[in-house]
């Protein structure tokens, strides 16, 4: 599993991948929890399991930051080689299909082989 890019700090919720991550202050550690995602008729509320919420509660400090962000393509340089992992992105609003976007670092990363891009 590859983390989000980003700071490594408090909890950070990655909609595309439906994982909320919790990175305790001042320790090289990450705990990572499924979520859902409500439908429109419930406000797309973040759904979580019993056990975690109250996991959560209980370990978690008043006034922890929480970042919600969609990655839907996260990569990394690993020992072992190149990784990278595909999510689906959220659907839009508007109910069109939703589409991985191919940003220059994505493509700098897998290289610019357009077959490799299809």
């Amino acid at each position: 599993m590859l983390l989000p890019f980003g700071k490594r700090e408090g909890i950070v919720i990655n909609l595309a991948e439906l994982r909320l991550y919790y990175y305790p202050k001042g320790e090289k550690l990450v705990y990572v929890f499924p979520v859902g995602i409500g439908m429109r008729a419930s406000s797309d509320r973040i759904r979580l399991y019993d056990d975690d919420i109250e996991w959560l509660y209980n370990n978690i400090a008043k006034g922890t930051s929480i970042r919600i962000l969609e990655q839907a393509i996260k990569m990394s340089y690993e020992h072992d080689g190149k990784k990278i992992e595909l999510h689906s992105p959220l659907t839009p609003n508007d109910g069109s299909e939703a589409k991985l976007i191919m940003t220059n670092a994505v493509k700098n990363f897998i290289g610019d082989n357009d077959e490799t891009l299809k």
